[in-house]
């Protein structure tokens, strides 16, 4: 049994992802001279799916073929699995085809499934069923038969509620960092300015002409392994932050391979910049405490004379945005590295040693705070991987679902009967805002498409209904099923006009309308009235042009989208596609 297995069989429902959502790659060519908010994995932020930009382009500069996508989808990057890029956006748009647009049905919500794709568990499922060596894919295929718990609703929303507030004191330390990082440049501005600007006429000179040493580490002869990882290293390619220096569980090299690298060790003092590869531009030194150590040909060592540039203040300086630019951005950087007569070549400013003190304590101070944050961002992250970890076992929400059974029970009724209670109060909020008895009626085609909207634009954007394109654009058959058990109740009346070939809908009986409604939602009952102020007054034609203009997707198979009309022909055939 896999982990994911293990991890859900305590729950009495689950189901596969593919009884759950339906993938939506409608695939399309963005056209010249039409602006696309186009999305691509680099947008999204790993881990916490926190979408980074959204910016409008050109369908001409995008060219290759994307995905449409709208609010109502979370967002897959299938692509690399183990960043766990997955995000839920609050617009539309177009994204890379490595992004599956899932579409969630009425059975669960749209965060519940959001929050179990970010989950160790699946995103181990993932990379174990991924395919392919340097660029792996987790394909739609296998994706949808991963198993998913599905507690009822209620509980879901209980889940959600838990996550999102453990998420959110996440995202809040991860700001504070991102903030704290943005403080080391301000005071390195307010006291330098820059070596262009230098307000206070500081002394200006290159780091060659006060360094005693600029060589950079060693690797052996013929091995194959990456020294950077292994100690005892100062500078660690995968867990080295700027301003932090990780020294931790630092392992003893082989006493040969110690040999061949001792004439370019690294000591007490030594600035240490990385000049090539992924990690280019990250900058430490070594404190007084560190002993005589070794690194590989990727680092530069940097020996100051410490009477004139004290060790702390370079490498505060060199990771500055403004050196840090030059570094990045230095022709060829990227293929060649930042080579050792760059780095001689620096500009660099040399105030009097009190004031590079005053400097280096602040910042020092500074880093102790950012270390706190670090750490108690670890803690929070535990944590919420716990949370997640306890969710999809069905522990987080076991004594509360023994304490609150009878609430749930009732909210699982109420959750059942939901789609026909929107679908009335849609008709009552529209045919009460009717200025004449004659116009006190709902057309089935408008209906369907109020629906839609309230489906795709309401604050919970949860999938009521199955939507699929079709005749008249979105059409879902449940719909029709909900009108009947609404007529059956005796709450609307259903009039087909074979001579017009239209379904008019009106309420049987206005007074009980009410009493039933009441049972709504306030935030529901907020969301149908916004949806019938914003396309209530629309006539048949200009509604279908709207919903066909903002959800192209579901336009694909409308007759009169095909024709290019705006007023389908008489005679449709099929009760399902009367207006």
């Amino acid at each position: 049994m896999s982990r994911l297995n293990k991890s859900i069989d305590c729950w009495s429902t689950v189901l596969r992802l593919s009884d759950v959502l339906d993938i939506e790659n409608v695939a399309i060519v963005p056209k010249s001279g039409v602006l696309y908010r186009h999305l691509g994995l680099d947008h999204i932020e790993k881990q916490t799916g926190r979408i980074i930009e959204a910016p409008e382009a050109d369908g001409a500069s995008i060219q290759s073929q994307k995905y449409l996508f709208n609010s109502s989808h979370v967002l897959y990057g299938k692509l690399r699995p183990n960043l766990n890029k997955v995000a839920m956006p609050d617009f539309s748009g177009v994204c890379s085809t490595d992004i599956l647009p899932l579409a969630v049905r009425g059975i669960a919500l749209r965060e519940y499934v959001a929050f179990f794709l970010r989950s160790a568990d699946f995103i181990h499922h993932a990379v174990k069923h991924a395919t392919g060596t340097k660029m792996p894919r987790f394909g739609p295929r296998q994706f949808l038969q991963t198993p998913l718990p599905v507690p009822s609703l209620p509980v879901q929303e209980h889940i959600v509620q838990i996550l999102q507030k453990a998420d959110e004191v996440r995202r809040k330390r991860k700001d504070a960092l991102e903030l704290a990082d943005a403080i080391l440049p301000s005071i390195f501005n307010d006291m330098f300015g820059t070596p262009d600007s230098n307000p206070q006429g500081y002394a200006k000179t290159t780091v060659g002409k006060v360094t005693d040493l600029v060589t950079s580490g060693y690797t052996p002869r013929g091995g194959a392994r990456n020294y950077i990882d292994d100690g005892p290293m100062l500078i660690r390619s995968q867990n080295v932050r700027m301003l932090h220096l990780d020294l931790s569980d630092c392992a003893h090299l082989p006493e040969t391979i110690h040999e061949e690298m001792a004439r370019v060790r690294v000591f007490p003092g030594d600035v240490l910049l990385n000049i090539t590869g992924a990690s280019i531009g990250r900058v430490a030194w070594a404190g007084e405490d560190v002993p005589p150590a070794n690194v590989n040909q990727h680092v530069c060592i940097i020996r100051t004379q410490k009477e004139i540039l004290a060790p702390e203040y370079l490498a505060y300086s060199l990771a500055t945005p403004w050196y840090q630019y030059i570094i990045l951005n230095a022709p060829g950087s990227a293929q060649t590295g930042f080579n050792h007569a760059r780095v001689r070549a620096l500009e660099i400013l040399v105030p009097p040693m009190p004031v590079q003190k005053s400097f280096v304590a602040q910042v020092e101070a500074l880093r102790q705070a950012t270390d706190k944050c670090i750490a108690g961002r670890d803690d929070i992250e535990a944590t919420f991987q716990t949370l997640m970890f306890r969710a999809y076992r069905g522990e987080l929400t076991a004594e509360w679902e023994t304490a609150n059974a009878d609430w749930i029970t009732a909210q699982v009724e109420l959750q059942e009967c939901l789609p026909r209670l929107i679908l009335l109060a849609l008709i009552r909020e529209r045919t009460t805002r009717a200025e004449k008895a004659a116009h006190a009626a709902v057309l089935v085609t408008a209906l369907m498409k109020y629906a839609f909207l309230f489906q795709m634009e309401g604050n919970g954007r949860r999938q009521f209904y199955q939507f699929v394109p079709y005749h008249y654009g979105p059409f879902a058959k449940e719909i029709y099923d909900d009108l009947e058990r609404l007529k059956a109740d005796g709450l609307v009346s259903v009039d087909n006009d074979t001579d017009e070939d239209k379904t008019r809908i009106t309420l049987a009986d206005p007074a009980r309308t009410d009493a039933v409604l009441a049972d709504l939602p306030d935030d529901l009952k907020e969301d149908v009235a916004a949806i019938i102020d914003a396309y209530g007054d629309f006539d048949h034609n200009a509604l279908l042009k709207t919903v066909y203009e903002k959800y192209p997707a579901y336009a694909k198979k409308s007759r009169v989208h095909k024709r290019g009309k705006s007023t389908p022909k008489k005679g449709s055939p099929g009760r399902r596609a009367k207006k």
